[in-house]
């Protein structure tokens, strides 16, 4: 009977084991959660936002450009001087992509087969580099192969036609390298001019 002595009726709400009193100061205590709840709230949602805006703006890394570099320094007709620094610029450019391939093309016709393979690439982006010399001969420029002869016009490839290749090619994106204008006088073989 000692509890009902206490004057508090049996339905009343006695918050006492929450450690508050039912007096005037529990509505500043319940203030104090409410703010609380909000600020909480508020932060949850603030970075569930950030979340979502950082997914929707990182996009997946792009696919790796396919890059072939063809590279005709020294020739077999000893009247064509060696192109100075070819392979130390290819492979200065090569270093920079990871699906790099470099062709041995020594003939017309290993140069014409490497430029056709460019219309089975699949990647979204092609990169061709060839360094080689060429000469220009009837309003046309000519590159010429590791095995091309100073006379014989049919060994030396049209500038057209690699032209051609890379339009033939797929890729969204496409890029040609070329490095063609390298002299071809050379005093230790007695050609003062070009």
């Amino acid at each position: 009977m000692a509890d009902n002595a206490s004057g508090a009726p049996r339905g009343a709400s006695d918050y006492r084991w929450q450690g508050q009193d039912s007096g005037a100061g529990g509505g500043e205590v319940g203030a104090r959660r409410r703010f609380w709840l909000i600020v909480l709230t508020g932060l949850l949602l603030a970075s569930f936002s950030l979340v979502i805006v950082w997914i929707l703006l990182i996009q997946p890394p792009p696919t790796p450009p396919y890059f072939l570099s063809i590279n005709i320094a020294e020739y077999n007709n000893k009247q064509y001087p060696v192109v100075a620094f070819a392979s130390q610029d290819a492979e200065r450019i090569r270093r920079h992509f990871p699906g790099k391939q470099a062709a041995a093309t020594k003939t017309k016709e290993l140069l014409r087969k490497e430029l056709a393979g460019l219309a089975g690439r699949s990647e979204p982006t092609v990169i061709v580099h060839i360094s080689a010399l060429a000469i220009a001969r009837d309003d046309k420029v000519f590159v010429l192969p590791a095995d091309a002869e100073v006379e014989n016009e049919s060994q030396w490839l049209e500038l057209r036609e690699v032209v051609n290749a890379i339009a033939k090619c797929p890729a969204k994106n496409k890029l040609l390298i070329l490095d063609l204008a390298h002299p071809l006088a050379d005093a230790r073989l007695g050609g003062l001019a070009d």
